[in-house]
């Protein structure tokens, strides 16, 4: 990717300038996606973000099975390539109808005997695929060798490499990531997704990543009747099986954390489950008890952030947009205007302009105009207010963060992206996702919904009195005020900035030194 990146906008506007964003940048462990439309059809773009080889290879990986799928296409319904640069790397493909068979990676509980088949059927369909130009991933005993994992000794794995020789179980095109969360169901039916790790393996392989996945007993023995009497095959699992295990093991690992505190542990405090309209008096709220201690953290299930003026400075920005926008259509624009379209929800701005200017372009195309008008911010440079930049990767060690921002979600996933804090949020919710901006709470609680956290259970941190009414008014259980300037506001807490290091302790991090 080279020693400047490029953003993940320019990297897609540069392979596929007709992709316009469709919601904000998600993330998962290794990779960001990005909803689009391409000509109407909804895409997804993919990049990585764990930048070590491994995850940068997989990704050209899955371009080489996207384009072996563009040329010669398998019996089973699969995304479909818009675009692609292995350099990048970065992959567009289109996005399909329809909900994951499980919504989870590991399964616990009860799955439908309907689900599991459905699943099955759809890798019979692929393993039956001969395509050229997919990679193939059979040296097993080299892979044997490599394995670290404490439960097999040296006799073990030279026991399994013989099986495998003796068996010569026969290669096909295994999905290599096979269950229930990369299959979808819907209108179009059922399909896979996630192409990572297809590649031509040893017969089985499949077929014990699903065993290994799916909990139950009676669900395991579902996937061993598929596998017949075929004494290669037999082999083929298991060997896959152990293989598979592993790397779940070592793909699993992660760097020891300080275990997370649990309400009422005594090591934190936990968030109340109710709301209170007695006045804060939390430490730190006014400057005059600025110096009493903080000496039990905050326990939230997530964390929301306001964006302008709070992570990042873009002070007035508003005001710079619509005056662009009103010169650039030779129109005046009056404070009784600006103070009216300051309060048009986003459904019924595009109309509100067309109005107010006096143009009979069209509403999106106003829209547009306006979008790109926030991102330029007036020509100024937007930069992050004094301890996001510390403040947001230390928490999002932790916690799930999201944004929640009365500013269209493009211009925040486009200030985000160049600042480089995109990859700390899991979710991004612009005004244009609901039908009231703040002080209504839709914005927050829209925001709790995609983090999957009970507003209860989460922190709100804003910078103006209308933002912390909205999380007031979605029931958040902690609001913490960010005053410039020492402005009054009325929160749980208050503090001057993200750099406070009792706003630190407070959310249950080290202070960062500056």
């Amino acid at each position: 990717m080279g020693d400047t990146p490029n953003t993940f906008a320019d990297a897609i506007a540069r392979i596929c300038p007709r992709f316009r964003p469709t919601g904000p940048v998600r993330h998962s462990d290794t990779s960001a996606l990005w909803p689009g439309r391409v000509g109407g059809v909804p895409v997804m773009a993919k990049r990585p973000t764990d930048l070590r080889p491994f995850w940068l290879d997989r990704c050209r990986h899955e371009i080489t099975v996207y384009q072996a799928m563009q040329a010669d296409p398998p019996a089973v319904r699969t995304p479909e390539l818009v675009a692609a640069d292995p350099d990048e790397p970065l992959v567009i493909v289109t996005m399909l109808d329809g909900r994951p068979l499980h919504p989870l990676r590991y399964q616990s509980g009860t799955v439908s005997a309907r689900d599991i088949d459905t699943l099955l059927d759809l890798l019979s369909a692929l393993h039956a695929w001969r395509p050229d130009g997919v990679p193939r991933d059979d040296d097993y005993p080299a892979q044997l060798r490599r394995l670290d994992n404490p439960v097999l000794r040296e006799r073990h794995l030279r026991m399994l490499a013989e099986l495998l020789e003796r068996a010569a179980p026969p290669l096909q095109v295994e999905h290599g990531d096979a269950h229930l969360a990369n299959a979808l169901t819907g209108r179009g039916g059922p399909a896979l997704i996630d192409f990572e790790f297809t590649a031509w393996r040893p017969a089985g392989y499949d077929l014990a990543k699903v065993w290994l996945f799916i909990g139950p007993a009676a669900d395991r023995r579902r996937v061993l009747a598929r596998l017949g009497d075929d004494l290669g095959l037999h082999a083929g699992f298991w060997i896959s099986a152990v293989i598979a295990l592993s790397r779940e093991i070592i793909s699993q690992r992660r760097p020891p954390t300080p275990p997370a505190a649990s309400p009422g542990c005594g090591a934190c405090t936990p968030i109340s489950p109710t709301r209170s309209d007695t006045p804060p008096t939390w430490p730190g709220c006014w400057p005059d008890v600025k110096e009493i201690p903080v000496t039990q953290p905050l326990c939230p299930d997530g964390i929301v952030f306001d964006l302008d003026d709070l992570l990042i400075a873009t002070s007035g920005s508003w005001g710079r947009a619509y005056a662009a926008l009103f010169s650039a259509h030779g129109v005046h624009l009056s404070d009784a205007d600006r103070r009216r379209l300051k309060t048009t929800p986003f459904r019924q701005l595009g109309d509100a302009l067309a109005a107010l200017l006096g143009t009979t372009a069209p509403t999106k195309v106003l829209i547009e105009q306006l979008t790109l008008a926030l991102a330029d911010n007036g020509g100024q440079p937007v930069r992050t207010m004094p301890g996001a930049a510390e403040l947001v990767p230390a928490l999002a060690v932790s916690y799930p963060l999201a944004v929640a921002t009365n500013s269209p979600t493009a211009v925040a996933v486009h200030h985000l992206t160049n600042l480089g804090l995109i990859r700390f949020f899991t979710a991004i919710a612009g005004f244009d996702q609901v039908d009231r901006p703040k002080p209504a709470p839709d914005l927050y609680a829209l925001a709790a919904r995609d983090l999957r956290v009970r507003p209860a259970r989460a922190i709100a941190l804003d910078d103006s009195q209308i933002g912390l009414d909205s999380a007031s008014a979605a029931r958040f259980g902690y609001v913490i005020g960010i005053s410039h300037e020492g402005q009054r506001l009325r929160a749980d807490a208050v503090f001057g900035s993200l750099a406070d290091p009792l706003l630190w302790r407070l959310l249950g991090v080290a202070p960062a030194h500056h």
